[in-house]
């Protein structure tokens, strides 16, 4: 038996959908898809992204950075262009090295079919493929809008659907999905049925990066921001809603970090004294020596009003406040903000019973991702070991399915649940960059590569958006004039719940909760209003397990009258029979309930056989 890109598969149901499980009416495997792959590019040569006849699945490659070696796509006027018979004749020159493979990774989870080595597949192996290199030093925001239009225009030329992930973003903007670039993505998805937008949530769910409070009158309170060494300043956007910062006071006070004495300060200023204009103030310490430079420039954006706060300091030592008075709400995304674990309490600084505390709460990243028309995706645990080059057994220290730790959380700025839903993203086995980059990585993290040298592990929500990508390619490959809204729909109202989940959902860590591949594209198939009572199939996981597991069933209609889970042995002896009482369900099997082997269980309903699937226990 071969593996299919790890557990992956297993835990999001895609296999079913793969092997066109009944009652789907075919397999559906992404034949006839477009994938959109924004990145840092793709190493092409890889075999899961060729055909079995040698020939690339690539239809276009689009290197924003690149100057020369190929054509510079019109209207957009730079990097360079190449079709799939230039890159068949080996005339690309767009490259992903120096990047951790992360273009190549992502697209490997998306549409990677498996041809290299040990068929790590994705989700969707044989989507046709588009791939924009993107430039992360541009000075402008038009690239990434320029990447969405060019790939659903060379989708439409080639007359198919088109689904696009990006597995980028940045923590700037209003959190909340209004603005420009934003704006600009969600025309694009939903200027025609057969597109999504399938995007990252981000990963700074654990830190302390957002703050965000209502100012009041009686108090002024604080956070203290640190510069990090290797920065210039420390800069921020303070958002508000129209009008809300109109009553707020802001200023900055120096504190020295080892004992917590105030060193300098600057008067207050008013949003409405900053609006379009630079206020500067030199703070000085009691010396008269110059301690650092603070600008304000207050303006309107849309429906809310933006104070941009730069803090130039002449010493990395100290603690700057950012202090606060007046009414009305605001927040700000900033990394400078100090971690909790370096704050003293108010014993020893009295004066804390007035800090406001940076929180892990709205740390989604800040453009498109908050965006209703694209779909944010959060990370869960996909597999708590995995064997590695050296045939070494690599443990996990967290617990497979459970949310990861840096999947940044909702809400948007404005109240909307975010992330949409989470898929498995921590401990994901896939493509890596060839040649002499995978030997650099062999000889210095062995532990990272998967055997057969190929494929390497990955983390992050930046693995989990190409699952749901992949999800979104099976989906319009069955239903090619859905819409983005649709898709969605069925995306939300069929994902699954756990233990790790909970059953209040949908909520700002796991939004609908996760991903099921074979529930989606089945919805899309008899209609988003019609329940999904006539799917046949069961389900295990984890697969194998080491200490308990879950086998998820479903039977054929609402009607029951005899229906059981049957655990045969190697040799075939039922060694367990489970009663159903519900024509579906989850049933979990403790860590002692079986002995460490190789078992078949089977699901069958008034004596007839609806499905089987192995089980091993480690």
């Amino acid at each position: 038996y071969q593996v299919f890109n790890d557990t992956v598969q297993i835990n999001i149901n895609s296999l079913a959908v793969q092997q066109g499980w009944a009652p789907l009416p075919q397999a559906y495997d992404g034949t006839g898809v477009i994938i959109g792959i924004i990145d840092t590019g793709i190493d092409f040569t890889h075999h899961d992204f060729k055909d079995i006849n040698g020939k690339t699945r690539l239809k276009y490659l689009w290197d924003q950075r690149s100057l020369f070696g190929g054509t510079t796509p019109i209207p957009y006027g730079y990097g360079q262009e190449w079709d799939s018979t230039e890159i068949d004749f080996n005339l690309c020159l767009s490259n992903d090295n120096n990047n951790n493979s992360h273009g190549t990774i992502v697209s490997g989870i998306a549409a990677g079919n498996g041809l290299e080595i040990n068929q790590y597949a994705g989700v969707a192996p044989k989507a046709d493929l588009i791939v924009v290199a993107f430039d992360f030093n541009a000075q402008t925001s038009n690239n990434f809008t320029d990447a969405v239009e060019y790939i659903y225009t060379k989708a439409l030329q080639l007359g198919k659907p088109c689904v696009i992930n990006a597995s980028l973003g940045d923590f700037f903007g209003p959190h909340d999905g209004r603005d420009l670039e934003s704006q600009a993505v969600s025309n694009l998805v939903t200027a025609q049925p057969g597109r999504a937008l399938i995007a990252a949530a981000g990963n700074f769910g654990n830190l302390h990066y957002h703050l965000g409070y209502n100012a009041s009158t009686t108090d002024t309170n604080f956070t203290w921001l640190k510069k990090y060494i290797f920065s210039n300043s420390i800069d921020m956007d303070i958002w508000g809603d129209s009008m809300a910062l109109n009553n707020i006071h802001f200023s900055v006070e120096a504190y020295d970090s080892a004992n917590y004495a105030s060193r300098g300060t600057v008067p207050f200023h008013s949003f409405t004294s900053t609006y379009s204009t630079t206020l500067t103030d030199t703070m000085r310490n009691a010396q008269n020596d110059r301690i650092a430079y603070i600008n304000y420039s207050g303006s309107s954006y849309q429906t809310d009003d933006i104070l941009h706060l730069s803090i130039t300091p002449d010493s990395s030592s100290y603690y700057y406040a950012l202090r606060i008075t007046g009414t009305g709400r605001f927040d700000v995304w900033c990394s400078e903000i100090v971690a909790n674990s370096l704050l003293p309490d108010s014993t020893m600084f009295p004066p804390m019973v007035h800090y406001k505390y940076g929180d892990t709460q709205e740390t989604m990243a800040g453009g498109f991702a908050c965006n209703d028309h694209v779909i944010s995706v959060g990370s869960y645990g996909n597999r708590a070991h995995y064997i590695d080059y050296n045939n070494t057994i690599q443990l996990a220290t967290f617990s497979a399915g459970s949310l990861q730790d840096a999947t940044s959380h909702g809400p948007t700025r404005d109240g909307r649940i975010k992330p949409d839903i989470t898929a498995p993203g921590l401990w994901v086995i896939a493509p890596m960059v060839l040649g002499a980059e995978a030997t650099s990585i062999i000889n210095s993290q062995s532990w990272k590569v998967a055997a057969g040298g190929k494929h390497i592990l990955a983390s992050g929500t930046s693995m989990a958006s190409p699952v749901v990508a992949g999800i979104a390619a099976l989906y319009f490959q069955a239903n090619p004039t859905g819409t983005a809204a649709q898709f969605k729909t069925c995306l939300l109202n069929n994902a699954k719940s756990d233990s790790f989940t909970g059953t209040i959902l949908p909520n700002n860590d796991w939004g609908k909760g996760k991903v099921d591949a074979l529930r989606t594209v089945m919805c899309g198939l008899v209609g988003i209003d019609e329940p999904l009572t006539n799917i046949n199939f069961l389900n295990i996981f984890p697969n194998p397990s080491y200490s308990g597991t879950n086998i998820e069933y479903y039977t054929n209609d609402n009607s029951i009258d005899h229906a059981e889970i049957l655990i045969y042995d190697g040799v075939g002896k039922i060694v367990k029979s489970i009663e159903l009482s519900n024509n579906s369900g989850t049933i979990s099997l403790k860590e002692n309930d079986m002995q460490k082997g190789i078992y078949f269980c089977v699901l069958q309903k008034d004596g007839k056989y609806l499905g089987g699937k192995k089980l091993v226990i480690l």
